[in-house]
């Protein structure tokens, strides 16, 4: 009973002593630090774990990985990894330095500045284009290094004088910006930013000659917004306004210089950029260049899934998920895709059960059920105001945006085979975590033309040049980081302080970041540069003395220019008002074609007349004009689906509504559903290769990543962990079904490595064509084309049919000297596999596919390639259809149709035009 006492009051003790610490912690503030701390710490224990557990790496485990094996505790006796490195690269050039970070220069000074090498290391970089600090890039490490190297390497240090990108005047101007004691100043100073002033090249290699200066405009160009008082929202107005009535003003001046090829280049509107630095600075540009009728395009411009149109979209499919929910309908018909008006929404409980408005929204919520995403988009730009409707208003909502975003996740519902609320909760999760989005897909789309005016943000315009450049970003402060202040300590680490209130050294490593963006942003221009002139609005708005602002056009850009002003010094720039043009702007530019259609009979309560008359008020009783000029764009998909809707009886497509369909579109059949070869399928083989598309898509992308040279005749040497391709195998059989069990994931990767071996060693043409002796440089996966398909003139009923024709090949490959074409296949063919089989198929399906595909690849020949007997080099076209390759017959599961009269191409596009345009 003692020792039980003894326990149990040594166990208080130890409660009292935590509930001590617990009590200090509370008392001196730092709890909340602590519970930062440990979770940051929490959270990275159980991502490593789940990585680990996966076989999961990023890039930024890969980096950290050869760090720590090149720095750890043994490495003085045992450094055979980073010998081995610095044996294997004799050099290192590293571009971009200035973007590097501790764990990347850790990695590099072990290989080749050891005192045992002879490896030489070269670092080309310019700090002050150091703008990537939130994507880890630490300029810091770039002074250490650079330090480091002089002092203990006796490295060499070159600085290049020359500017080969803007003309004469241009760097004149730089020189004197730049060197203003409120930007980076004339001192040379070790680990700080600094200016050194450059020439321009002689005149005989300058790229951009003979520059035609509009009249009162110079080389750099001043916007005084300070007029009268205003605060950064409204100079961000003013200066849009100005940058509208700028270029109507440019395009009609007679602009010209002689390009890099000696040629005379007259000014278009791609030759202008206008740059910024957030997203919310383009809405006044967007408007004002609207109004005056500039066309333009932003380039890698971010936010698509945050964006009003991401909303509307996701509104649309949760009426379409719930169209029962009052509240979700009437959202969804207010918004653009319907345009009700809002009075009306009371009443939408007067429409029956059976009403064609609430039929649809039913109609679309059973496609979606059933996942038929193709039809379900289809019928969304049919029966909507997307497709058709001329009195859109592209102010508010973007009618091409809403389309990328609809292709897109529709293309994401059908690849994952997503029910209707994983997707409404996917698009919401795409609008809270950018971080779950694939590659690229929060990017709107840019227009691919090039007489557009550029938008663009400052960091994306790193590393392009204009020959005219405006600045329209920076009029208002940035938001202070108010969970922590980020800065580097007096050996260059970097702190994060949680500890909150301000830091001097963060402040001023903030503003050095945004000099150095500036100064990136300045520097795209080549000939002419506009540059906004604000000083901001300094009268305080609470007690105590104003304080000057800190918004980069305040703070650096205006004193810099004005202190050179005032001084004569900057003979190579003028002043001009913001309202040069006049307060309204005055568009000279050709107005683009108006899309209006006339609204016919009186106007009258809309929902009462559909009430009345069951007629739906999207219905197009007639042809909008601007669908009569027959451009149209299509993929095979939508072409082929409008050919199984003929073959089926069902109703044509209408003539006035113009569909753009995506690639991969394809409405779900019984083609869709399964997978199998001639033989009856097996439960194992709906096991190892389960049935739909995103199956298919894993297994395109395996046999584009193939090394074919390494395929051998043994599947089982295929999986051995010493082989090229047996990574490959594995995250392919785990990206099938990444839930599978281990055993599962075996069974599923011999069953590959089964098919591949088969496939690439099988003689495509009977004899000795295989694709595993197709090299490298003889194949082109996945081949992009646009193709354009004009009028026939001999065909009345063809002239005004002007489309275009858009897609991708899986496989392009040459053997010998003839080129072919090969598609894979993974859908099911209920008759199996055999040559009979495979020529129904073809016949009822994919003719018309191969015939886009060989055009399109004797156009790519020529017109890429010059090659002017493509029609006589092409051998023919594979389709392989995979299921069938595990067949005993050996040719089972390959279709070929050779080209044996080189006459027949050429009757191909005559032919091809017909058919598109009879499916239309």
């Amino acid at each position: 009973l003692e020792t039980a006492n003894k326990e149990a009051i040594e166990s208080f003790r130890e409660i009292a002593r935590s509930l001590n610490e617990l009590i200090d912690l509370v008392n001196a503030d730092k709890l909340e630090l602590q519970l930062i701390f440990d979770g940051i710490q929490t959270i990275r224990g159980l991502a490593a774990d789940y990585k680990f557990k996966r076989g999961l790496l990023s890039y930024d485990d890969m980096l950290l990985h050869i760090y720590q094996s090149l720095n750890r505790k043994d490495a003085a006796e045992d450094d055979s990894l980073a010998q081995a490195l610095s044996n294997t690269f004799q050099y290192g050039l590293v571009d971009e330095f200035q973007d590097t970070d501790p764990i990347q220069w850790g990695i590099f000074r072990q290989i080749f500045l050891q005192p045992n090498t002879s490896s030489k290391l070269y670092v080309i970089g310019d700090p002050k284009q150091a703008i990537y600090s939130f994507r880890g890039a630490d300029v810091w490490t770039y002074f250490k290094a650079c330090r480091e190297m002089r002092e203990h390497h006796q490295a060499a240090e070159y600085y290049l004088s020359t500017n080969w990108r803007s003309t004469p005047s241009m760097i004149k101007g730089f020189n004197l910006i730049f060197t203003a004691d409120v930007w980076f100043g004339a001192a040379e100073k070790d680990g700080e930013m600094n200016y050194k002033s450059v020439s321009a090249c002689s005149s005989d290699k300058q790229r951009f000659k003979d520059l035609t200066l509009p009249p009162q405009r110079n080389t750099i160009n001043c916007v005084d917004l300070d007029v009268t008082p205003c605060n950064g929202t409204e100079a961000r107005e003013r200066m849009a306004t100005f940058i509208a009535n700028e270029i109507c003003w440019l395009m009609q001046q007679p602009i010209s210089w002689i390009d890099q090829n000696g040629e005379k280049h007259q000014l278009q509107l791609g030759d202008i950029a206008i740059l910024f630095r957030k997203g919310v600075e383009t809405q006044p540009l967007e408007k004002a260049l609207q109004q005056a009728n500039i066309p333009y395009s932003y380039y890698k411009k971010d936010g698509v899934y945050q964006s009003i149109e991401s909303q509307i979209v996701l509104h649309l499919f949760l009426a379409i998920a719930q169209p029962q929910n009052r509240g979700r309908l009437a959202t969804t018909l207010i918004g653009p895709f319907f345009a009700y008006r809002p009075e009306m929404i009371y009443q939408v409980d007067l429409l029956q059960s059976s009403h064609p408005v609430k039929n649809t929204f039913f109609y679309w919520n059973e496609l979606a059920k059933n996942k038929m995403w193709g039809a379900l988009y289809q019928s969304i730009l049919r029966h909507t105001r997307l497709a058709w409707d001329g009195d859109w208003d592209e102010t508010r909502f973007s009618r091409r945006l809403i389309h990328q975003i609809l292709n897109d996740i529709i293309c994401i519902a059908q690849d994952r085979a997503l029910s209707i609320d994983q997707l409404c909760e996917l698009l919401y999760d795409f609008d809270r975590f950018r971080s779950s989005l694939p590659e690229d897909a929060n990017l709107y789309q840019s227009i691919l033309s090039s007489n557009r005016v550029q938008l663009m943000t400052m960091h994306a315009s790193k590393g392009l040049e204009f020959p005219i450049v405006f600045i329209a970003g920076g009029f208002t402060e940035d938001r202070s980081n108010s969970f922590c202040q980020i800065y580097h300590d007096s050996e260059g680490r970097r702190v994060f302080d949680l500890q909150g209130g301000p830091v001097p050294q963060a402040t001023e490593e903030e503003r050095s970041e945004r000099l150095r963006l500036f100064y990136v942003a300045l520097t795209r221009a080549i000939g002419m540069l506009y540059l906004p002139q604000y000083a901001g609005n300094q009268q305080s708005s609470g007690y105590g003395a104003s304080q000057p602002s800190t918004a980069p056009v305040c703070d650096f850009l205006t004193p810099a220019v004005r202190k050179k002003f005032e001084n004569n010094k900057l003979p190579v720039a003028t002043r001009h008002p913001w309202r040069l043009h006049g307060p309204a702007i005055s568009s000279t530019l050709p107005s683009p074609e108006k899309r209006h259609h006339e609204q016919t009979g009186p106007e009258i309560d809309l929902i009462q007349e559909i009430i009345q008359t069951g007629r739906l008020p999207w219905e197009v009783t007639h042809t909008p004009p601007w669908l009569n000029r027959g451009d149209w764009i299509e993929s095979f998909s939508s072409l082929q689906r409008r050919l199984e809707e003929d073959e089926a009886d069902h109703a044509p497509v209408p003539e006035n509504i113009n569909l753009f369909a995506g690639a991969g579109l394809d409405e779900p059949t019984s083609n869709d559903l399964f997978l199998s070869d001639d033989e009856p399928t097996t439960s194992e083989e709906l096991i190892l290769l389960p049935p739909g598309s995103h199956t298919g898509t894993i297994i395109h992308e395996l046999l584009e990543k193939l090394d074919y040279q390494a395929v051998s005749t043994d599947p089982q040497s295929l999986i051995d962990s010493s082989h090229p391709n047996a990574t490959l195998l594995r995250q392919t059989a785990i990206q099938i079904d990444p839930t599978a069990e281990p055993s599962l994931i075996q069974r599923r990767c011999e069953f590959l490595a089964q098919m591949i071996a088969s496939l690439f060693h099988q003689p495509l043409d009977g004899d000795q064509l295989t694709l595993h002796r197709i090299q490298p440089n003889h194949r082109v996966h996945e081949l992009e084309f646009c193709m354009h398909l004009p009028p026939l003139p001999d065909v009345p009923e063809l002239q005004q049919t002007d489309g275009f024709l858009v897609g991708f090949i899986d496989l392009v490959f040459q053997y010998h000297d003839k080129f072919y074409i090969l598609d894979w296949k993974t859908n099911y063919l209920e008759d199996g596999y055999d040559h009979d089989s495979l020529a129904q198929c073809m016949d009822k399906h994919y003719t018309l596919q191969y015939r886009i595909y060989t055009l399109a690849l004797m156009r790519w020949l020529t017109h890429t390639h010059n090659i002017t007997d493509a029609h006589a080099r092409i051998g023919g076209i594979y389709y392989i259809f995979l299921r069938g390759i595990n067949s005993p017959a050996p040719t089972h599961g390959i279709y070929h149709h050779a080209f044996t009269d080189p006459n027949q191409l050429k009757q191909l596009e005559h032919e091809l035009i017909r058919e598109v345009t009879h499916v239309r």
